[in-house]
């Protein structure tokens, strides 16, 4: 399953802007299609609403055996559910999608808001910084929809497979990101009432879709609202080194699953100089043979007003 990366730097890169359909064109680029030297994910986009470009439309991961094929529905028309306008876009999960915005389950509830996808802070043609990390059945999504310099400034999210603790869990699918208009980090807000974080299934395979809890690893913050602010020194003086730790996904007091792709930082990265927005290294010890991408945006402080994370760009996504 190999990792790829694009940036909105890539040549040949579409445009994220607050115009209505540009993030289906972004997904569609990375997910289906390819764009420049850039090829795509392995994802098809089953259903639009006839548009060209599209501004509603599913994408499906690849196939795999004994598991489902999962939909993201994206609804970039500029009128979601929340009252937004054209900088926005809402999104949902589904299983067994049979059209458009119709199948067996949506998660979040079809008749609910989805999750909110902040694309610029203005509605207009200005271009927006964007990088999506991600496999054949999942992804992670950084979109820098504002300028300034605070935790406001850009979002992270998710949609595809989570790791499962459960050898027969094959419903281990989340949408994972932002639940207000405001401009907040999306996944990368250590406050879950401001995350939408979904699964269409439990572990035992009852019906969903079903909330669950994102368990940062101790030490990730200090009090702050935004990852990026460990507890431990950077670099760690007996080692000289950094260390990172993967996110567990708690549902009704069990271990479901762990996050793939997306690794929290024990230390306080906010404040520290050498570590940079779209900074690259690899992994040591327990994590040789792993790459990395620096996602970091805010003010430079050791408050909530700075984010700071790495996303995986090896292909080791699902390697425990």
């Amino acid at each position: 399953m190999p990792t790829r990366m694009y940036k909105s730097t890539d040549p040949g890169a579409p445009t994220l802007r607050g115009q209505v359909g540009s993030l289906i064109s972004v997904l569609r680029a990375c997910l289906v299609d390819g764009f420049g030297s850039n090829p795509p994910l392995g994802w098809s986009m089953p259903y639009t609403d006839g548009n060209n470009p599209p501004l509603r439309a599913h994408f499906r991961q690849a196939p795999k055996t004994g598991w489902g094929q999962y939909d993201l529905e994206v609804k970039d028309d500029g009128s979601t559910s929340l009252g937004a306008d054209a900088s926005f876009a809402e999104a949902w999960g589904w299983a067994g999608a049979t059209g458009l915005a119709a199948g067996d389950l949506a998660f979040p509830v079809r008749t609910a808001e989805g999750m909110v996808h902040r694309k610029s802070a203005t509605t207009n043609a200005t271009a927006r910084r964007w990088m999506l990390v991600g496999t054949d059945r999942s992804f992670i999504f950084v979109a820098y929809h504002a300028s300034g310099g605070d935790w406001a400034a850009a979002e992270a999210w998710f949609f595809g497979d989570i790791i499962p603790v459960g050898p027969t869990d094959v419903w281990a699918v989340a949408l994972l990101g932002g639940n207000r208009l405001q401009h907040f980090p999306g996944m990368a807000d250590l406050l879950d009432t401001r995350v939408v974080a979904v699964l269409p299934y439990t572990f035992q395979g009852a019906t969903g879709p079903v909330p669950f809890n994102r368990v940062w690893p101790a030490g990730v913050s200090t009090g702050d609202y935004s990852v990026g602010n460990g507890s431990f020194v950077y670099p760690n003086g007996p080692d000289g080194r950094g260390y990172i730790e993967r996110v567990l996904v708690i549902q009704s007091g069990h271990l479901r699953a762990v996050l793939p792709g997306f690794w929290a930082p024990l230390h306080n990265w906010k404040s520290a100089s050498n570590i940079l927005d779209w900074q690259t290294f690899d992994g040591a010890g327990d994590l040789a043979g792993r790459s990395f991408i620096v996602a970091k945006w805010g003010t430079g402080g050791t408050g909530h007003g700075t984010v700071a994370f790495c996303i995986e760009t090896s292909d080791t996504w699902y390697v425990l």
